[in-house]
């Protein structure tokens, strides 16, 4: 709900796709909240907030997925459960697509393993609450492309966010310390 917030608060249409609609409706919940924030602060007027509550797509199938250019995994944090999902969903989108995972603690060069092609694969991980906190690291592994890494510091800058790239891979721990 939170990185749906961010991408229709910055005038995107996205794709909010999971199992169920329990699961949908708390995420469009977190975005409404976020929103709400605004709309009392006099940030943002009453259709500001409609318009933008309303461009997010709750869905449960994988309709549209062709024509996103960025898809952020936001599933449970298990190394299994996200190389199965990251495999599938690469079948399911362009070949230009940029495929992230919003992991906090999982090897993103263990989960590039599960892609046919990890060059456009990075982490991409939201600092909590997403709509208060200013960081987002991207997270190399071996594979990725410089032009993947680029293209997603350009992103993350472009939604107001402060980003830190950091690299998977021995040592992932104290640089991300450090960092």
């Amino acid at each position: 709900g939170g990185i749906a917030w961010l991408m229709a608060d910055n005038g995107m249409a996205p794709i909010m796709k999971d199992l169920n609609m329990d699961a949908l409706n708390l995420g469009l919940k977190q975005s409404s909240q976020n929103f709400s924030g605004a709309l009392k602060r006099k940030k943002m007027s009453q259709d500001d907030f409609e318009r933008k509550q309303r461009s997010i797509s709750p869905q449960l199938d994988f309709d549209g997925f062709q024509k996103v250019d960025l898809l952020i995994e936001a599933v449970v944090e298990n190394m299994d459960v996200k190389k199965k999902v990251l495999s599938d969903v690469e079948g399911r989108v362009h070949d230009k697509t940029l495929l992230t995972s919003n992991t906090s603690s999982l090897s993103v060069q263990e989960m590039a393993s599960a892609l046919k092609d990890p060059s456009r694969f990075a982490g991409l991980h939201f600092f909590n609450p997403v709509h208060l906190m200013p960081l987002v690291e991207i997270i190399s592994h071996d594979k990725v492309s410089p032009e993947t890494l680029e293209a997603l510091y350009k992103w993350v800058k472009k939604k107001k966010k402060t980003p830190i790239i950091v690299k998977d891979g021995p040592g992932f721990l104290v640089n991300r310390i450090l960092m």
